[in-house]
């Protein structure tokens, strides 16, 4: 299954196809649990850096991933 199809509200990073398939599994559950909020807070990041946008290194995704490790 292509990962890309799993993500329905927001465009994937441009970095998205370099990653192997774990991590850009783990990018997308990043994805599709973001609030309203945090979703407009993703698009304009990712708008206005451009190309510099790492989303494994951003604040939102750093976070979420130790709260994931955690509870689990």
């Amino acid at each position: 299954m292509d990962a890309e199809k799993l993500v329905v509200a927001l465009d994937l990073p441009e970095t998205f196809a370099n990653y192997d398939s774990a991590v850009q599994k783990t990018i997308i559950q990043y994805l599709n649990q973001l609030s309203a909020n945090e979703q407009i807070a993703y698009k304009i990041a990712k708008d206005h850096l451009g190309s510099s946008f790492h989303i494994l290194r951003s604040n939102g995704f750093q976070d979420w991933k130790k709260k994931q490790q955690t509870s689990g």
